[in-house]
């Protein structure tokens, strides 16, 4: 054996092993950027979130959170739709305010989307965004609760401003 070969195998492993790595992490992770100001002040337009991928039962009330909307907002579940040429999500980013089945905040069982019963259904989310007067913003409170199935992950971290990611509002 000369003596570049345990140096080489330490290397080829070495390798190997932060390849898995960045497999990992990269099913795991990813990074969103925001889309306008419905975050606010929280998040901000331009701004670069890390999310952990998981559904909604590993998340809790009050956690940021990324949805992807299979379906324009306001569009009924049934009705058939087309999605152009990539097949492109609605990707949005909102605050958690109830899970299934747990009781709709007392500010909130008022509003006229969410008078369907003061309990979220078993399959839905509801989510806000944190700037309330934002004029178009797309959450529970204007379209009711969301389908559980879009949450695809939570906001661990804030990374900074202005990258290149997801697209999120």
């Amino acid at each position: 054996m000369d003596s570049w070969s345990l140096p080489l195998a330490a290397c080829a492993v070495a390798i190997g092993l932060l390849a898995a790595l960045a497999v990992l992490l990269r099913r795991n992770l990813h990074v969103v950027t925001v889309v306008g100001t419905s975050m606010e002040p929280s998040l901000s337009h331009g701004d670069r979130v890390l999310v952990r991928r998981c559904g909604v039962t590993r998340i809790a009330r009050g956690d940021v959170v990324v949805l992807n909307a299979d379906r324009p907002l306001g569009w009924p579940d049934g009705r058939p739709i087309v999605l152009g040429p990539r097949k492109s999500l609605i990707t949005m980013i909102k605050r958690v305010a109830a899970l299934p089945g747990e009781t709709l905040p007392d500010d909130l069982r008022e509003t006229p989307a969410l008078r369907t019963g003061t309990v979220v259904p078993p399959d839905a989310v509801v989510v806000l965004g944190d700037n309330a007067e934002h004029p178009r913003n797309q959450d529970s409170r204007r379209h009711g609760p969301f389908p559980a199935r879009w949450v695809t992950g939570k906001v661990i971290r804030r990374l900074g401003a202005k990258g290149s990611g997801a697209v999120a509002s």
